[in-house]
């Protein structure tokens, strides 16, 4: 079940609305489920969501949301009856992680640009980024000299060019 919520001063987004969910089934009071114990350990549980349950991590891995069917639904319900898969919130201390522990970078989000703007964006960074690197092979080759590589590459336009001296410092 979601709300919605208007945010007339958001910081970052100025004037927004927002979809709220708010649960409909949730554990007993100062309990949490502890979903690994009861959907992947227990070897009764079968879960839809993950038809592999020794390999449920690569099922999340890279999505940021899933379909939950509602058998699993029913499933994940009847767990929260079930006081053998609860844990005390007291009991739960979050690992610390990096991402936890220094302050996330401020990303700097171009308001407004649709998926093709931000395609060509991203490709002009890169071409930017390419252009930077040939500059510095240029200045590297002016100072010591074109590389033996370099040369053959040069030189692959006509094979009758190349000759076995092109290839001596292969040997060396």
């Amino acid at each position: 079940m979601s709300d919605l919520t208007h945010l007339p001063n958001d910081p970052h987004w100025k004037e927004i609305v927002v979809y709220t969910i708010s649960p409909v089934e949730m554990p007993s009071e100062g309990f949490y489920l502890d979903f690994k114990k009861a959907l992947i350990t227990d070897k009764a549980t079968r879960f839809d969501l993950f038809p592999k349950k020794e390999r449920w991590y690569s099922y999340l891995q890279g999505k940021t949301c899933r379909k939950l069917t509602e058998h699993d639904y029913r499933v994940i319900e009847g767990y929260m009856n079930k006081p053998e898969f609860l844990v005390e919130k007291s009991a739960v201390k979050p690992k610390e992680t990096k991402w936890h522990i220094e302050p996330a970078e401020e990303v700097k989000v171009e308001a407004g640009l649709s998926p093709v703007e931000e395609r060509d964006r991203k490709i002009r960074e890169l071409e930017e980024v390419l252009k930077q690197k040939e500059d510095r092979i240029r200045q590297l080759e002016a100072q010591i000299g074109p590389s033996p590589l370099g040369v053959v590459i040069q030189k692959l336009g006509s094979i009758q060019e190349l000759s076995p001296e092109d290839f001596e410092w292969t040997l060396k």
